[in-house]
Formats: C-alpha cells, sequence, structure tokens
C-alpha cells in the first residue's frame, strides 16, 4: 500500500512539488526496450515459443536518469517489518529533493526463514520492478511478446500459451522444512530470567548449529531474537515502573503524591502500577481539613485586636 507524505515545515507553494515533477517525467514517458527473452519448450510434441520482455535492468536504464532529470530519486530496501507478526517486505520511496514529499509504501515478500535464497533472490528483484512500474507509471506497452508476428496462424497468441503451459504446469513443491533441533532451545529461552542467562542459550544453539532449525516453521535463531527483543522491551518497562515508585516513595505529602498519580497516568502507566503508586498514601499524614474563611474578617485593622481579660472586665 502507497502513501504520500509531506512534511509538515515544506512551503505552501512546494506542495504539488512531487505531483508537478511526477506529471513532467511521465509527459516524456521513455520507450522502454524489451532486452530479455524467455523461451518455452514444447510439450507433448507441441511447437514451444519464445517471448522478450523488458526485465528491471531495461526498465530501471529508460526510467531512473529521466526521473532524477525531474528531481525524483526512486529507492527500494528489502526489511523486515515488526506487526502483529513478522514479515519480510521491500519498502519503496519516490522522493522528491526539492520540497521532502515522497510516496512510499510496502510490497510482501516471502518469508526468508522458509524460502531457498534464490527463489528469495527472484522474488525481491521482481518486486523492486513491480513497484517501480506501478508508482511511476512506466509501461513496456502491449503484451509482453513483440514477436507474437512469428507465431503461426490459427495458433493460440504467445500469452495465452503461457497462461494454457502455466496451468498445466505440475505444482511447484515449496522449499523442504526446516530441520527439528535436538534440545528445546526455545523452552530453554522461554526460562530465563535474564538477558545473560537468554545470551547463553543462544551461544550454546549456536555452539551446537541449531540456529537455523525450525520450530514451527521459524528458524531457531529468530524465535530466540524475538524473546530477547521482548524481555529488553520488559526490562526497560520494569525501570520506568521503578522511577515512578521512587518518586512516590519521595513525596511528602498527599498532594505531592496526586502530582506523582498524575505524571504516571499521563504517561501511560497502566492500572496495576498506578494501584502500586497509591499505596504509598497510607504512609503520609493526614491532609489538615481547610478552615473556611470568616466572612466578618473584613473587619477594619484594630477591631480583632486581643484584648485580656481581669475581673473588672476587658483591658485593651
Amino acid at each position: 500500500m502507497a502513501d504520500t507524505h509531506t512534511p509538515k515545515d515544506a512551503p505552501e507553494e512546494g506542495r504539488s512539488g512531487l505531483a508537478e515533477a511526477l506529471a513532467a517525467f511521465q509527459a516524456e514517458l521513455p520507450s522502454v526496450k524489451k532486452g530479455s527473452e524467455a523461451k518455452i519448450p514444447g510439450r507433448e510434441g507441441k511447437a514451444g515459443y519464445s517471448y522478450t520482455y523488458a526485465d528491471l535492468t531495461d526498465i530501471s536504464e529508460a526510467a531512473l536518469p529521466l526521473l532524477g532529470k525531474h528531481g525524483l530519486a526512486w529507492t527500494t530496501k528489502p526489511t523486515v517489518a515488526f506487526g502483529e507478526q513478522f514479515s519480510f517486505v521491500l519498502e519503496y520511496r519516490l522522493l522528491h529533493g526539492a520540497t521532502g514529499e515522497a510516496i512510499e509504501g510496502m510490497y510482501p515478500l516471502p518469508n526468508p526463514m522458509n524460502t531457498a535464497p534464490q527463489a528469495l533472490g527472484s522474488a525481491i528483484t521482481y518486486a523492486r520492478r513491480y513497484c517501480l512500474v506501478a508508482v511511476t507509471g512506466v509501461a513496456p506497452g502491449g503484451d509482453d511478446d513483440d514477436a507474437s508476428s512469428a507465431v503461426a496462424p490459427g495458433h493460440a497468441s504467445a500469452s495465452q500459451q503461457r497462461r494454457t503451459a502455466a496451468a498445466q504446469e505440475p505444482s511447484v513443491q515449496g522449499p523442504p522444512p526446516l530441520p527439528a533441533p535436538t534440545q528445546d532451545w526455545v523452552g530453554q529461552a522461554r526460562k530465563a530470567r535474564t538477558l545473560d542467562e537468554l545470551r547463553a542459550v543462544y551461544m550454546a544453539a549456536d555452539g551446537a548449529q541449531e540456529l537455523g532449525c525450525g520450530v514451527d516453521g521459524i528458524a531457531v535463531g529468530h524465535h530466540l531474537r524475538s524473546i530477547k527483543a521482548r524481555m529488553e522491551e520488559g526490562q526497560k518497562g520494569t525501570a520506568v515502573a521503578a522511577q515512578w515508585e521512587g518518586k512516590a516513595r519521595a513525596a511528602a505529602s498527599r498532594a505531592e503524591l496526586r502530582e506523582v498519580l498524575e505524571g504516571a497516568h499521563a504517561a501511560g502507566a497502566d492500572a496495576a502500577l498506578l494501584q502500586r503508586l497509591a499505596v504509598y498514601e497510607d504512609s503520609l499524614p493526614p491532609e489538615a481539613p481547610s478552615v473556611p474563611e470568616d466572612p466578618s474578617d473584613d473587619n477594619v485593622a484594630g477591631e480583632n485586636t486581643p484584648v485580656a481579660l481581669s475581673s473588672e472586665g476587658p483591658v485593651a
């Protein structure tokens, strides 16, 4: 999914810079040469066929210099995206240098944990080509078969033959499953109480050359790194909680403790931490009750001057 990003500090007149530059690029869309040829052998005695297509190199050679001419930069990067679950994606970005505006997004890639390196490389190359074409509007035009005239009359077109052949191809087996580890490294890692204990498990699994073994279809090494990330996040939360508890202990009055509670709540502290902080109120002295002001306190100075009492009456 692609998103358009505009910096907040971009000048108002520059907010359409990316659109204008892309429009200028598309007005000069280059003719993309189809420099690659694929040959499909015939099956069951039928004649084979071939077709030409534009690969990533063909498209990049035609499009990237023209993008640069109009102040546009194109970048792609395979990376890991962390959401509800681990995913491997190709991040792409079309950046307008003058304004900082960008069109950016992610294209899904196969899981590298259970994909052969050659297949993964092919998927990355395809994703780079697909995203560049889709975002910029470059199109190698027409069917992927510039030599369709070589097809004998009455025969299906090359693209139709390719679709038919693909449908008849036996399903391609995926990569073999990862081997099972000889020890329960993941279970040992989950029992670790400190990062040092977890590191010892990781080093032992590495020494046994089993980081690449699979548990539930995911490599042991990835399991252990995920556990490490969660442990570090938990320790960070513990440290923050300890800071708030230190402030609560240092509160000299219930008013100060209320300020600590309000600050922790504003910082996103959970209910359990707020309850622990509230307990410190029991160790603080109760607040003195406020004395309501006497509405008659507006007397002139001197009228409320204390007097001494004697048996003969008040003495000033």
